[in-house]
């Protein structure tokens, strides 16, 4: 951010304080607050709690994708070759959780329960349901876990 553009965020902002019940999922926290600019009373807690989850799902997917992927480091040099660089880790993490999301169906449970194992025990192996193990088997070392 330029020194201009920071000149030009307001003094001050106007926030309000909501409580979350988070006592339905499985949190650690039962209760939480959350500070919001949004200000339309309107809308509750429940509801920002509900964003704040969504937002925090997406959170992770982002260190998923880096970490999973290996991406913490880029590794071409000129901006072009990391465009391609990274459509071709998204590629590939795209292409590890559809097959995580056919396991996931085979065994009656959420894709966002299944989570990549790093399986050392079995090299290139994987560790997944019916199908959707068989489909990866030999991808780059990488395990489905159930």
């Amino acid at each position: 951010m330029t020194g201009e553009q920071y000149r030009r965020y307001p003094e001050s902002l106007t926030m309000r304080q909501v409580s979350v019940d988070a006592r339905a999922k499985n949190n650690r926290a039962k209760r939480f607050k959350v500070v919001t600019t949004i200000l339309d009373t309107s809308v509750d807690g429940q509801q920002i709690g509900s964003l704040y989850e969504r937002r925090w799902s997406g959170e992770l997917d982002i260190r998923s994708v880096k970490v999973v992927m290996q991406m913490e480091i880029l590794r071409c040099k000129t901006p072009e070759m990391v465009h391609k660089e990274i459509w071709a880790h998204l590629l590939a993490y795209n292409l590890l959780r559809t097959v995580m999301a056919v396991a996931a169906a085979e065994s009656g449970i959420e894709p966002r329960h299944v989570s990549f194992l790093r399986n050392s025990s079995r090299p290139g192996g994987v560790v997944a349901a019916g199908a959707a193990g068989k489909m990866l088997g030999p991808i780059i070392g990488m395990g489905i876990l159930i």
